[in-house]
């Protein structure tokens, strides 16, 4: 890592409240914590942290950081207790890594909704200029008891595992409405309820996605956990460049049966299937996000031609991609 990287980190322990937490960021880098918003504002970033808790027990923060320098942001939990953690990136870059041996592994960028405990640190890099958003919300486990279907989110394994991650790939629409949430134009009155029900109603349907995967439940060590963030890092470098699983399975030391077991596991799908839906995604991104035309969205996403980016896109999400980007902008 270069030396002219700035380094924080934020390390937040479970028996610590949210507000103590915040105010502990605002005396340990000079900002303020007033009327649940922390705001720090420094050479390397700005950062403001909106903290909610509508209903007594769900902590919510919506986090905006703007980014001066180059820096690399470590967030460290200990959680100790029996609440469930959930944090949202509408596209975010992050790195992962281990406790004990400081183990780096490979940024990802994708779109993600994720559930973990006692995994590790986080590590955030950034570049000048850049700014991210996401959300976090942490639930008590009493609040599953007043679920009526409880048991089709199988929400006891969270509270009997001491060490798990769980990752969805956020289809743009979801990643859409995140962006909508921290950008709340409604009345102000309403903001901590409409946040609060809207986030649940993800989470709830996170963990549904989680427990209604066609796969065998299996428990994953905190390295397979590890690998299976690295293959994904390395799988969505390039959405033009299909997959080859030898050699993924040969740059990270690993079978090819394993490679499909521990990838299904984490992120519900096959390793071909989740690169088609990030190829897919990618271009509505493309088509909603930038005035890229549609043949250099096709060659750009790996399709050899507009016609069969065309097909493609239509068999998959009943429009074409032409219809897509004018319902977009009429939007």
């Amino acid at each position: 890592m270069k030396e002219n990287i700035q380094q924080f980190t934020f390390h937040y322990e479970g028996n610590f409240s949210v507000e103590d937490f915040l105010q502990t960021l605002a005396h340990q880098y000079q900002g303020t914590y007033k009327d649940d918003v922390l705001k720090i504002k420094n050479s390397a970033f700005d950062l403001k942290v909106k903290y909610y808790e509508w209903i007594q027990g769900i902590k919510i923060t919506t986090n905006t950081i703007t980014f001066y320098e180059q820096v690399a942001l470590h967030y460290q939990t200990d959680q100790n207790d029996s609440n469930l953690y959930f944090s949202f990136y509408p596209q975010i870059d992050f790195q992962r890594k281990n406790w004990e041996d400081k183990t780096v592994v490979q940024n990802t960028k994708s779109p993600i909704a994720l559930i973990e405990k006692n995994i590790g640190e986080v590590t955030l890099h950034f570049e000048p200029q850049e700014k991210r958003e996401w959300i976090s919300i942490e639930i008590p486990s009493s609040y599953f008891e007043n679920i009526k279907h409880q048991d089709t989110l199988n929400i006891n394994k969270y509270l009997t595992e001491k060490t798990y991650a769980y990752v969805e790939l956020l289809p743009f629409e979801i990643s859409k409405s995140l962006y909508e949430l921290m950008d709340y134009k409604g009345e102000k009155a309403l903001t901590s309820s409409f946040i609060t029900y809207r986030l649940l109603e993800l989470t709830t349907k996170f963990l549904f996605l989680i427990e209604n995967r066609n796969d065998e439940q299996t428990n994953m060590n905190p390295d397979d956990i590890r690998r299976m963030i690295q293959v994904e890092a390395e799988l969505i470098k390039d959405v033009a460049q299909l997959p080859y699983l030898p050699a993924l399975c040969e740059q990270f030391g690993i079978s090819e049966t394993k490679l499909q077991k521990d990838f299904k596991q984490m992120f519900g799908t096959t390793v071909y299937k989740y690169f088609q839906n990030y190829r897919f995604e990618t271009t509505k991104q493309f088509l909603m996000e930038t005035g890229l035309s549609m043949t250099q969205i096709a060659l750009d996403c790996g399709f050899s031609s507009l016609k069969k980016f065309s097909t493609a896109f239509k068999e998959k999400y009943g429009v074409s991609p032409s219809v897509f980007r004018k319902k977009g902008m009429n939007q």
